[in-house]
């Protein structure tokens, strides 16, 4: 989950804004099962086939890998994954919000109610 939050940031920029390969660009993390999670990449493009958009997230995912190693801090580590506690940790602004998650869970199959809670544990 981490990961994801660093990542959805840099990705929006660097393939929709920077390299204009579509409209919609997107990542999240998908969960999988309880206990296994998926990155998800979602470019929806007119410009470029799927087979170069692969290469492009490929491409993506090394130099982040690279910026992770050698370009990021310390301090900006902290604050990223204090944000990313922050935002899991929220409590659900109302009954909608809340349903969707309790919904999530039943559709996902895997009835982890609290699971937000515990995810946040560093």
């Amino acid at each position: 989950m981490l990961i994801a939050h660093l990542l959805q940031e840099r990705f929006f920029d660097e393939l929709r804004t920077k390299q204009q390969l579509g409209y919609i660009v997107h990542s999240s993390i998908y969960e999988v099962s309880p206990n296994q999670n998926a990155l998800l990449f979602l470019i929806q493009s007119s410009v470029a086939p799927p087979s170069a958009l692969s290469v492009k997230i490929e491409s993506f995912l090394g130099e982040f890998g690279d910026y992770l190693n050698n370009e990021m801090g310390e301090e900006e580590f902290s604050s990223m994954k204090q944000a990313m506690v922050g935002k899991y940790s929220e409590k659900a602004k109302n009954l909608s919000e809340m349903a969707s998650r309790i919904a999530g869970e039943i559709s996902n199959k895997s009835y982890h109610f609290a699971l937000r809670k515990v995810r946040c544990v560093f």
